[in-house]
């Protein structure tokens, strides 16, 4: 049976990839404190797995969360890009590593994300017969006007022209197949072995067409002709469909975790879950803060100082 950092048995894996840039680190950083406030700080039954190539600023904002850290090195990182270079191979990758180390059901979540209430009732839903995944998308007869696009059309091809193979068998993709957003999926531990399916089909269609979200085409084919699908309705936030509002919150978040750092956990995870009420709604101050400038200054300095460059 897995144990959370405190020892507790656990039930749910909360797992994150978080490597690149600190907008990544900030954003699941301001997730779990929303999940903190909505669960009132009670953490029995969970563990927090973070795959990230940087840990500081885990430890410092997570002290009083049961996280494990799971460092990834460049060379994992370029291993589980194998066989084609495909990046968003990773997140697979660390499903079924997670999965293989701490078996419990794993609940995996994009950063950009945040929690809306208690999440309990959709997690108690996971089971050997039932899987979570963010949303519905479409399929690839009918796009709609948001998904037919050049994306759209290329897997369209790729799944129409081809046949794939999985555990020895010939198999014909149907058009029909649903495309699920994976920036929530649940998947129970009785399911564990399905990722290498996922894997296995990640590579074979990934080989037909450079398609760059082809990880969770191959993970809602495998997952639906398993299990059934149910959306993760209400109980999260994925702000991830414009950059540009990203971006605008991304750069509130990691205000808003500078500013509030030395709150009680508490108080600030209150405050993370105000701000997240207006996330499709903030802006940029067209001034830019006056700590702002001096800290990207000194850090420009610094860089000169050591590395003779910016």
């Amino acid at each position: 049976m897995t144990t959370s950092p405190q020892g507790s048995p656990v039930s749910k894996n909360i797992v994150f990839l978080s490597h690149g840039s600190k907008n990544l680190h900030y954003e699941v950083i301001f997730c779990l404190y929303t999940l903190y406030h909505h669960i009132n700080g009670d953490f029995s039954g969970l563990q927090i797995v973070i795959y990230t190539d940087d840990d500081s600023l885990f430890k410092k904002y997570l002290k009083d969360f049961p996280v494990h850290i799971e460092v990834l090195t460049s060379s994992q990182i370029t291993e589980y890009r194998k066989p084609d270079g495909y990046v968003h191979r990773v997140k697979t990758c660390v499903m079924k590593h997670c999965m293989d180390k701490y078996p419990a059901d794993m609940v995996f979540l994009d950063g950009d994300t945040f929690f809306t209430k208690n999440p309990w009732p959709l997690f108690n839903k996971i089971t050997k017969d039932v899987s979570v995944m963010n949303i519905d998308e479409y399929d690839l007869i009918e796009g709609g006007d948001e998904h037919e696009n050049s994306f759209w059309l290329e897997l369209r091809k790729v799944v129409r022209s081809n046949t794939f193979v999985l555990n020895g068998q010939e198999i014909k993709i149907p058009l029909t197949a649903r495309m699920w957003n994976s920036g929530f999926t649940g998947i129970s531990k009785d399911n564990a072995y399905l990722i290498n399916d996922v894997l296995d089909l990640i590579d074979q269609l990934y080989k037909k067409g450079k398609i760059f979200h082809i990880e969770q085409y191959a993970l809602s084919y495998v997952l639906q002709n398993y299990t059934q699908i149910i959306d993760s309705e209400d109980y999260i936030v994925h702000y991830f469909k414009r950059v540009t509002d990203r971006k605008l919150f991304d750069y509130h978040v990691s205000r808003f975790l500078k500013a509030n750092k030395n709150l009680p956990i508490g108080s600030f995870a209150k405050q993370a879950v105000e701000l997240s009420y207006g996330y499709d709604k903030v802006t940029v101050p067209s001034y830019v803060h006056l700590y702002d400038t001096i800290s990207l200054r000194w850090r420009n300095i610094r860089n000169v100082t050591l590395k003779g460059r910016i």
